[in-house]
């Protein structure tokens, strides 16, 4: 059988932080130890740990990640911090100056440029241990069915086309519930989790990751949910069916208004102190307030001109600031694409005008 192999890039000091926690909590939920070696407990578990992970000459489980960073801080907080034996030593790359690229987009890419050829070198190696790649940033819980396989969505693909019916709308949103560490003793909650309690807390606000206002017209393009733990089918089709009747979803109205569900196993190695858990991957219009924010203070950075004589400095923007207008275009087309989504003539275009960004600036001018 042809395995999905995901191959990690944490890219940069903050994404090498979380993607050592990444790896830290595989390691629990697949009983590998700080070494890389199998507990004796973790041998008959149903799990696919060859999914993110390749076994060494030495049968230690070795993660499929790469660490990148312009400047050694991070990555050598990780090759000196507990779990450092787990990784390949070759898949570590530092800058040669070590200087990183001073919160500055221009140099970072001018930097990449110089190290293209060394990077690329390093992901073939990876590449070529793996049957069927697939190259993603994800997390634990977004994964559960590909470590734990069911019937249904036990690769990437088919997690993300349900998710993404159109190709410029594809940026999705996460909920996270109960929202407690389980090693955190003071942060735990005494109560009982069931199907519907949880599918019912990841539809509201304040259980995503991301901040959003929605306006009256905004809805849900799609929604996966991955319920982990001890679950009845019949309670899942129970919670649907009362989510619906109380209408706590508002979907678009040229599509499906239906949530899907991914039933997976939680890891048998770990204790959890929630029965249920869940995770909600959604695609949905109010993401669009997020890229009007962003403009809005660009457009409040670029009329003061700040920080432009430190791109100029840089290649990409050494000759004009093309790069910049044709960014902002591209933000601007993408709000009006997440606003046209919320139409009932969204896929007949011909119907009704389509908002240019002409009138989304117009109508960012009150936000």
């Amino acid at each position: 059988m042809r395995f999905r192999s995901p191959l990690l890039f944490p890219l940069g000091g903050l994404l090498g932080f979380f993607g050592s926690q990444f790896w830290q909590q595989l390691c629990q939920e697949h009983g590998i130890s700080q070494d890389g070696n199998l507990e004796d407990f973790a041998t008959e578990g149903g799990d696919r740990k060859d999914v993110f992970y390749y076994q060494s000459d030495d049968t230690r489980y070795i993660p499929r990640a790469i660490l990148i960073d312009l400047e050694p801080r991070v990555l050598n907080s990780i090759q000196t911090g507990p779990y450092r034996n787990i990784y390949n030593p070759e898949n570590f790359y530092v800058g040669k100056n070590g200087m990183g690229a001073a919160n500055n987009w221009g140099d970072g890419y001018q930097s990449g440029e110089a190290v293209y050829e060394d990077i690329m070198e390093m992901i073939d190696r990876e590449a070529d241990g793996s049957d069927s790649l697939e190259v993603a940033t994800v997390m634990s819980a977004s994964t559960t069915t590909l470590r734990y396989p069911g019937y249904m969505h036990n690769d990437l693909v088919s997690i993300l086309a349900s998710l993404i019916p159109t190709p410029r709308c594809h940026f999705l949103m996460t909920a996270y519930t109960p929202f407690t560490g389980d090693q955190v003793e003071q942060a735990k909650t005494v109560r009982k989790t069931t199907v519907l309690d949880v599918m019912r807390r990841l539809l509201q606000p304040k259980n995503r990751m991301v901040s959003t206002v929605p306006g009256k017209k905004s809805c849900y393009i799609s929604i996966l949910n991955v319920i982990q733990g001890e679950v009845d089918p019949t309670d899942v089709h129970k919670s649907l069916l009362r989510i619906r009747e109380r209408k706590l979803a508002t979907f678009i109205p040229w599509g499906p208004a239906s949530i899907q569900v991914a039933l997976t196993k939680r890891s048998p190695y770990m204790p959890m102190s929630h029965r249920v858990s869940g995770l909600m991957l959604a695609n949905h219009t109010s993401i669009a307030t997020l890229f009007k924010r962003i403009l809005k203070q660009y457009d409040g950075m670029r009329k003061r001109n700040a920080f432009i004589e430190g791109y100029k400095k840089t290649a990409p923007f050494s000759e004009n600031l093309d790069e910049f207008d044709e960014a902002r275009q591209v933000v601007s087309d993408l709000v009006s694409d997440y606003e046209a989504a919320e139409d009932a003539d969204y896929l007949n275009p011909d119907s009704g005008e389509k908002p240019t960004s002409a009138d989304t600036d117009r109508r960012m001018a009150g936000v």
